[in-house]
């Protein structure tokens, strides 16, 4: 990932930060079937940007911006899957890890 200003920093809303999310992924070639079918719901859309903001600790999107400036493609990928996990173990009834 270039560092620097990135492209579609405006955007605020979890919908947003998806969209900033599936790029950066498009662009490495790192998208699965999985993260972009996520992507493109907008109820697992907002739960899976929400639960990367809980698991980095972001508390406005400034921040959410600045960690995934600094995080390379691999951990971006990990930390969208983590997410997903989480919220799966989460909707079984098992607490995330």
């Amino acid at each position: 990932m270039e560092f620097g200003i990135m492209p579609g920093r405006g955007e605020r809303s979890c919908i947003g930060k998806a969209r900033v999310v599936r790029e950066t992924l498009e662009e490495v070639g790192d998208m699965t079937p999985e993260i972009g079918k996520a992507m493109g719901d907008p109820t697992q859309c907002h739960r899976l940007i929400s639960r990367m903001c809980d698991n980095w600790n972001t508390r406005d999107a400034d921040e959410f911006y600045d960690k995934l400036e600094k995080i390379d493609n691999k951990e971006l990928q990990y930390d969208v899957k983590k997410a997903q996990q989480d919220i799966l173990t989460k909707s079984m009834g098992h607490n995330p890890f």
